[in-house]
């Protein structure tokens, strides 16, 4: 659960508060649920009463869905358990304008609870543009006219309306034109629901609001923490050397105007760093698009607020081409010129901003390519005054090899490269930058990472290895990722002690090709092979043939005299950011490229030896992951959502910590990045049962969460002792209907009965529990199937993450059960759950037989739990 002790309550003014909420089917139910948490959050840093806040919501898709109005619910408990109950519609329209009509007319109709001497607020979350389908009379524009237009009536009341865009699909255009003005105060915009569902924005929202109705609570901003800003003025300095500082800022229309505002906030958080002044740092700046558009010169002002007030002052400009020679051009004729406030003793530097790549459009001469040569031509022109040139790259369309073509080198110094605006505006890009300008002109300041590097005091594990890192080195990574990936290697290597008589480390790349980097033998000192992992080349292969790489580790690597040492413990980790693909390079096709890798895998952990897997992205194939790493999974594959996660001491920590477990040393182990259970408890071995698995297969779930839930049962089943005179399993799923996946009598082997569940097809639909336990009644436990009549308990878990459609026949189908015999184990995940249906289908006492998480991703949280209590009441029962 959410940690929410920082809660208090932002605003004590009172307010008639509704929320607008689309629910359509754009929004998986993940996001939905975090959407749903968001608001919740919201209601509880605001005083609910009667006589204080009122809270009202509406929700729309296809159509509107009156949710609940200001006198349903006087208490903020009632509020919250009603914003839980939401649906989540999954409509194929986006009528917007249903839903502010009912906002005006309805929700905030005299005598429905709204209150004339109390200000009105209305929050709008929406993941895309107004879109009427086949309902009605309106079309796409018409439709999201009719959107502004109910928006008007409202704000005409008057109203403040505040809109929240979640994504990549809204239109920024429509937010602004629904929200209240100034846009930038009343329309948010944020790039997912998890980003939506943190702290900063929340408290942006609320701080937002009580400004709004005339509090006098500071107002944060949302690209940056309020604890960052603080009083510009009194910020440490961090360079004391004085430079020429030049500004050189993209403002071509490829920018939505809320990014563009990031990137001026930028700027303005960077000179706020610097001792501006006359005889200190001075200051210019020019922004480009299809024309270069002269902002201050050095000599222009002379007192850091002047400065930032003049960085406000720089216009988006909105142009259709992006000509960043023109611009480099200007910096050296102008901004840098004899007379212009330039000063010969003072080092030069150049900033770049930039989201794309040089276009010259059609304004003149150039074409794309002579384009691009011409802006590397007025960059080297720059740097040769001389000047130091930093270069940065936002988002995935820029083209690497120009920015470092204008930047100064070395590239991995002078250019940086960020994944969007808001990654651009946090405290570690800011300081880095800082850092490395420090260090370009010759102060002593340390210069940080983009990547968070962290050298431990004292190596991790006392116990040394022989260990070989598996890099992917494929072209589908993109380089700013690939250089995390090093950093990420490096200092995994800076926590071991290595040496001829400790650890030592062997490497091969791959992509299309295995790449050998170095092996066992060749480096003896820490130094050196941190020098040699820098070196890894991004080969930028077209295909992932990772059996290559795993065939030479067996072969060459840990082949006899190359370094390998018998009496020490082999260790391999691989990194890989997608799934086995041989390309057209040699016989193998997909399926069989990913059998030969699981095949050279198995033979390195014949050796033996322990084989991490690290898979990186949304690309990857868990069951690949799987089949790779040692055993169990949970402990030996570690999946992160991207190189920037893989980049975290969490996850360094995580993974040295498993290695100093799986080679027998005594180091605890950290909280994992991922759920990863304690080792499993000895099983039960002396337990007989018949056990059936009851799971929801239904359209709320999810394919993720689904595989959550088979994992989760694999690791339950991995406690037991199965057998024919053991325990036996099966397994029934339901959603429309119900289905037996395999009975008590199908598989007489663990590993049958885990294969099996990992393969049991989601199928979708609605929940008809009733159905599956109707099927567990008439044939789950007969000797048909497999069932051992009542010489054995029987024992069924159902696992369901809301309330079934026919809860009168659940309730009696578990009854039945239950007087038939059956121990019943209920375990209801998410929000959505029915807790007093679950506590029916559930045995007695309550308490021992009926469990409830967050989510399928914390259904580990009460394994061991689980599995004791079967494993319990399969003992207790046993004649």
């Amino acid at each position: 659960m959410q940690d929410r002790s920082y809660i208090s309550r932002y605003c004590k003014t009172k307010i008639d508060l509704a929320f607008v909420i689309d629910t359509s089917r754009s929004i998986p139910h993940e996001d939905f649920t975090r959407q749903i948490r968001f608001i919740e959050d919201i209601v509880r840093f605001i005083d609910v009463g009667p006589d204080d806040t009122r809270v009202a919501s509406v929700a729309f898709s296809n159509y509107n869905f009156p949710e609940f109005g200001f006198n349903n619910f006087s208490r903020k408990q009632d509020v919250i358990n009603a914003i839980k109950r939401i649906k989540h519609s999954r409509g194929d329209a986006t009528r917007t304008y249903l839903a502010l009509e009912y906002t005006h007319l309805n929700i905030y109709r005299p005598g429905n609870g709204e209150r004339p001497d109390v200000a009105d607020v209305v929050i709008v979350l929406t993941d895309g543009k107004t879109n009427p389908g086949s309902y009605d009379t309106y079309g796409d524009e018409s439709g999201k006219k009719q959107t502004q237009i109910e928006a008007a009536i409202i704000k005409a009341r008057p109203a403040f309306i505040f809109v929240i865009g979640v994504g990549s699909l809204v239109d920024i255009d429509e937010l602004n034109g629904m929200s209240s003005n100034p846009d930038e105060e009343f329309t948010i915009q944020v790039s997912s629901f998890e980003a939506l569902n943190t702290d900063t924005v929340k408290r942006t929202l609320l701080s937002r609001v009580c400004v709004a109705v005339g509090t006098t609570i500071p107002q944060p901003i949302l690209t940056t923490p309020s604890n960052y800003i603080s009083d510009r003025p009194n910020r440490p300095r961090y360079c004391q050397a004085k430079v020429d500082l030049a500004f050189v800022v993209d403002t071509s229309r490829s920018i939505p105007h809320i990014d563009f505002t990031r990137q001026i906030r930028f700027i303005e958080d960077i000179v706020s760093f610097l001792d501006v002044g006359p005889d200190k740092t001075r200051v210019a700046s020019v922004s480009f698009s299809n024309y270069n558009f002269p902002e201050f010169g050095f000599n222009n002002h002379s007192r850091k607020q002047d400065v930032i007030n003049a960085i406000k002052r720089i216009k988006h400009s909105q142009g259709d081409a992006t000509r960043t020679y023109l611009a480099l051009e200007y910096t050296h004729l102008n901004i840098y010129r004899p007379g212009n406030g330039e000063r010969p003793d003072v080092a030069d530097v150049v900033i770049v901003l930039t989201d794309g790549k040089t276009n010259p459009g059609s304004y003149d001469k150039y074409g794309d390519e002579s384009g691009k040569q011409q802006t590397q031509i007025e960059a080297a022109i720059i740097k040769a005054r001389p000047a130091f040139m930093f270069v940065i790259g936002i988002g995935s369309l820029v083209n690497i090899d120009e920015l470092n073509g204008m930047s100064s080198d070395p590239d991995e110094e002078f250019t940086i490269q960020v994944s969007s605006f808001e990654a651009l505006n946090t405290d570690t890009v800011k300081r880095t930058l800082l850092s490395r300008v420090c260090v370009a002109v010759g102060t002593t300041t340390p210069q940080p990472f983009l990547t968070t590097s962290f050298i431990p005091a004292k190596p991790y594990c006392q116990t040394k290895v022989d260990l070989a890192f598996v890099v992917d080195t494929s072209r589908s990574i993109p380089h700013i990722d690939f250089t995390r990936q090093i950093r990420f290697i490096d200092d995994i290597v800076s926590f071991l002690d290595v040496g001829p008589d400790k650890s030592r480390v062997a490497s091969v790349s791959f992509s299309n090709y295995g790449f050998p980097e170095f092996g066992f033998n060749n480096f003896s000192r820490k130094q050196d092979v941190l020098k040699s992992i820098k070196r890894i080349d991004h080969s930028q292969g077209d295909a992932t043939r990772t059996y290559l790489a795993l065939e030479y580790t067996h072969f060459i690597l840990y082949g006899p005299g190359n370094g390998e040492r018998p009496d020490v413990a082999d260790v391999v980790i691989v990194l890989t950011d997608g799934k086995t693909n041989p390309g057209s390079y040699d016989k193998y096709g997909d399926e069989s490229g990913k059998q030969q890798t699981q095949i050279e895998a198995a033979i390195i952990k014949a050796r033996p030896a322990f084989v991490f897997v690290i898979g990186v992205g949304n690309l990857v194939d868990i069951d690949e992951l799987n089949g790779i790493s040692s055993n169990p999974d949970e402990e030996f594959t570690i999946q992160v959502s991207s190189f920037e996660a893989l980049n975290t001491d969490t996850v360094k920590r995580t993974l040295l910590s498993r290695v100093c477990v799986a080679v027998g040393t005594t180091i605890p182990q950290p909280q994992p990045y991922l759920s990863t259970p304690k080792p499993p408890s000895p099983p039960c071995r002396r337990a007989v049962a018949d056990i059936f698995f009851i799971a929801d297969s239904s359209t709320s779930i999810g394919i993720t969460a689904f595989n959550d839930l088979k994992r989760f049962a694999t690791s339950v089943v991995n406690r037991f002792t199965i057998g024919p005179d053991h325990i036996k399993i099966g397994l029934i799923t339901f959603s429309d209907d119900a289905e037996i996946q395999f009975t008590l009598n199908t598989y007489r082997r663990k590993s049958d009965v885990i294969n099996a569940v990992l393969n049991i097809p989601y199928t979708t639909g609605i929940t008809n529990t009733h159905k599956a336990l109707q099927l567990l009644d008439k044939y789950g436990f007969t000797r048909a199937s497999g069932g051992r009549g009542n010489t054995v308990p029987k024992i069924a878990i159902v696992v369901t993450d809301g309330a079934s459609t026919k809860p009168l026949r659940t309730k009696l189908q578990a009854i039945k059960a239950k007087n038939q015999g059956t121990i019943m184990f209920s375990i209801g995940v998410g929000p959505y759950i029915d807790q007093q249906e679950l506590d029916i289908i559930a045995s007695s006492p309550k308490s021992k037989y009926s469990f409830s998480v967050d989510s399928y991703a914390a259904l580990s949280s009460i394994e061991s739990s689980l599995a004791r209590r079967t494993c319990i009441a399969a003992l207790d029962r046993n004649p």
